[in-house]
């Protein structure tokens, strides 16, 4: 029996990797063995750290149980890479080679040829290793007909401190239209509904705002605050809207105006807010 092995491991946790390399090498020698090496990244922009192991025996089960090893220590086998495919990329400069040929040398390798710290590391050093994530979003359910006005208020908004998630800024191209905002109403800890002509012929707008009325009954934890165009009247509003204090822009003529007004509440909500 003649097979390789290819895992790609986690660069800023190899420790555990190595202790395991390491039992191998002392466990296997090089006629059962013939192939024990890791291919690294250390290009800040994409580190990367992959194990390649190629064993010559036909001990029973030992291909499972080396890749359940792996697997348990966060590591995935990748079966849709080859040795051919690590030696083109060397010749692009993005890995360096280096076979293992016992505990020492294991060590040696990875005391020295890894040029970025270990995420424990940082950790102790007080680095934090989260991934910057918005919280406490504000939602702004809108018709894209008033696309200008709304990102006004959302830049204003933002500004005194509030995050905002609105289409415009917060769907790429090629993303789910559909996804991203249902998680983004699933997330969002307040909403506001702009309540215009065209929002209110939007069949999509519709539906947002019942999906936070749901939200709503379910939860009772969330802000919905509607300000209400100045050619709305009150009992053009979605009937659940009229109990709620709304904005008028018929009194907040500026986007700044309504900002103004909107952030006191919208503060001590997100003060309130445990989430």
């Amino acid at each position: 029996m003649d097979y390789d092995m290819i895992f790609e491991c986690d660069y800023g946790d190899r420790t555990p990797i190595k202790e395991q390399l390491k039992k191998l090498l002392d466990k296997f020698n090089a006629s059962t063995m013939p192939m024990c090496a890791v291919f690294i990244n250390n290009n800040p922009y994409s580190l990367e750290f992959y194990v390649v192991l190629n064993f010559k025996t036909d001990l029973p089960n030992l291909r499972e149980d080396i890749i359940n090893q792996f697997k348990n220590l966060g590591c995935k086998l990748r079966t849709d890479l080859n040795l051919t495919d690590f030696f083109e990329a060397m010749g692009q400069r993005q890995f360096n080679f280096y076979s293992l040929i016992d505990s020492k040398n294991c060590d040696f390798i990875f005391d020295n040829y890894f040029y970025f710290s270990e995420k424990k590391y940082l950790k102790s050093k007080l680095y934090s290793n989260e991934e910057m994530k918005p919280k406490n979003l504000i939602f702004i359910s809108y018709s894209t007909a008033d696309e200008e006005e709304v990102n006004q208020l959302a830049l204003k908004l933002n500004r005194r401190s509030i995050s905002i998630w609105y289409a415009k800024n917060n769907i790429d191209y090629g993303e789910s239209i559909v996804s991203k905002i249902e998680n983004a109403i699933d997330e969002c800890v307040g909403v506001l509904f702009y309540i215009t002509q065209n929002y209110l012929k939007s069949n999509w707008c519709e539906l947002e705002r019942e999906t936070f009325y749901s939200r709503y009954a379910s939860e009772r934890n969330i802000l919905m605050i509607t300000i209400k165009d100045w050619n709305i009247d009150w009992n053009e509003l979605p009937s659940f809207l009229r109990n709620l204090k709304y904005i008028d822009r018929k009194e907040f003529k500026s986007m700044q105006d309504v900002a103004v007004e909107l952030v006191p509440t919208i503060k001590k909500h997100l003060n309130n807010v445990k989430r």
